[in-house]
C-alpha cells in the first residue's frame, strides 16, 4: 500500500482503503479501481491524497481465471456476458421491442400508422433503455448478433448505441431520447431495397451499389410523410455524409451535416464493423478502435468520435486479456493518444502497447 497524490492517480489503480471526505461522506470503496469520475469526485471534495495498492498487492489479489482461460477451461468473456441475469433480461426485452419495431416499420411503409412516429419510436427506445442494467451496452449489442430478429437487430443496436453516445456527450435526457429515436428510424429506407442486393454474398456491381446508395433519400421520403422533426429526417438523409466531404448523397462537410446525423454516422459504422463478427471472443474491442482509426477519424466529428472511442475502451479497464504473443495480463490504463493500445499489467511488468508496436490485445478473458 502506498500514498499517492490525487492528481497523480491513473485509471485502473486499485484503492487500498475506503476514502472519505472531511464531512465523512464515503467517496470510493477499498478494492475499487480508480476512474476519471472518481478522481473528479475526490478533487471536488478536496481530498489531496489517497492510499492505493502497490503492484504486489494487486497481483496477490488477482483471480486465477485468466491462466485457465487461455487453456480453454473457462468461459470466454462473451459467454459470461450471455449467462448474466442482466443479459437474459435484456434479451427478452429485445425480442419484445423487435416485434414492436417490425410493426412500426410495416405501418410506416404502408402509411397505416395510427399514432405519431415520435410516440411509437419513443416507446420502443424507452423500453430498450430500461432493460440495459449495469452491463455495458456495447456488450449487450454485440451478444445479440445471434438473434433471430436479424432484420431489426441493426436498428435496435444503432438506437442503443446512439443513446449511449448521446449520454457520453452529456446530452440532456430529452436529447438522448431523440438520439435513440433517430437510431431506430434512420435506415428505414433499406427496407425498400431488394433483399437480393442487400443480402448478396458477392461484391455488388456498380449498378447495385448505386441502388443501395438511394436508401437515405428513400428513408427521408418515407419519414417525411409522418414527421417534420428535422433531426429525425436529417439522420435518415445524411447518415452516410462524412465531415471530409467524402460521403453521400450530397457530399456535405462538417457543419453542413446535422449533429444527430453525425452521431448516427458513428454508430452506423460501429454496427457495420461488429456485424461482420470482428468484435467477438477471438478479436478484442480494441480492434474496433483500430478499424475506426484506419477508416480515418477525419471522416467523423472529432469531439463525437473521440468521446465514443474513449468510452468504449475505458469500459475494459480492469479486464483480463491475452496479448498477441500469448501472455496474459490486466488492462490498467487507456492511452488517450493511442486508444487501441492500452497499458497492460503482465506479471511484474507494465506493457505499454503504444510503445510495443508489435503487440496488440488479442482478446478479452
Amino acid at each position: 500500500m502506498k500514498m499517492v497524490a490525487t492528481n497523480d492517480l491513473m485509471p485502473g489503480m486499485i484503492m487500498a482503503k475506503d476514502t472519505y471526505s472531511e464531512a465523512g461522506l464515503l467517496i470510493i470503496n477499498a478494492g475499487e479501481p480508480v476512474t476519471e469520475e472518481a478522481v473528479e469526485k475526490l478533487n471536488s471534495h478536496k481530498v489531496d491524497f489517497v492510499y492505493i495498492k502497490d503492484f504486489k498487492e494487486v497481483k496477490e489479489d488477482a483471480p486465477k481465471e485468466p491462466e485457465t482461460a487461455v487453456k480453454g477451461e473457462k468461459e470466454s468473456y462473451n459467454d459470461k456476458v450471455k449467462k448474466s441475469p442482466a443479459f437474459r433480461a435484456f434479451k427478452e426485452k429485445f425480442k419484445e421491442e423487435a416485434f414492436e419495431l417490425r410493426k412500426l416499420y410495416g405501418n410506416l411503409i404502408s402509411g397505416t400508422l395510427t399514432e405519431s412516429i415520435e410516440e411509437s419510436s419513443r416507446r420502443i427506445v424507452n423500453g430498450l433503455s430500461s432493460a440495459t442494467g449495469d452491463t455495458p451496452v456495447v456488450d449487450l449489442v454485440n451478444n445479440m448478433r445471434d438473434s433471430d430478429e436479424v432484420t431489426f437487430a441493426h436498428a435496435i443496436s444503432a438506437s442503443l448505441m446512439a443513446c449511449e453516445l448521446a449520454k457520453w456527450l452529456k446530452f440532456s435526457k430529452e436529447h438522448v431520447e431523440l438520439a435513440g429515436m433517430c437510431g431506430l428510424l434512420y435506415d428505414v429506407g433499406k427496407v425498400t431495397i431488394p433483399s437480393s442486393i442487400l443480402n448478396s454474398p458477392h461484391k455488388l456491381t456498380d449498378e447495385q451499389y448505386n441502388i443501395v446508395k438511394t436508401h437515405p433519400q428513400r428513408g427521408y421520403d418515407i419519414l417525411s410523410k409522418h414527421t417534420d422533426n428535422v433531426h429525425i429526417l436529417n439522420s435518415a438523409l445524411q447518415h452516410h455524409e462524412k465531415c471530409d466531404g467524402s460521403g453521400y448523397p450530397k457530399g456535405l462537410k462538417e457543419n453542413e451535416i446535422d449533429p444527430y446525423a453525425k452521431l448516427i454516422a458513428i454508430v452506423d459504422t460501429f454496427d457495420a464493423i461488429t456485424s461482420q463478427r470482428l468484435y467477438r471472443d477471438n478479436v478484442s474491442p480494441f480492434k474496433v478502435v483500430e478499424i475506426y482509426e484506419y477508416e480515418g477519424i477525419q471522416k467523423y466529428d472529432p469531439g463525437y468520435i473521440m468521446t465514443f472511442l474513449e468510452h468504449i475502451t475505458r469500459n475494459y479497464i480492469g479486464n483480463w486479456c491475452e496479448l498477441s504473443d500469448g501472455r496474459v495480463g490486466k488492462i490498467i490504463m487507456v492511452n488517450k493518444n493511442a486508444l487501441a493500445r492500452p497499458v497492460v499489467s503482465v506479471g511484474d511488468e507494465f506493457v505499454d502497447l503504444s510503445k510495443e508496436k508489435d503487440l496488440t490485445v488479442a482478446k478479452l478473458l
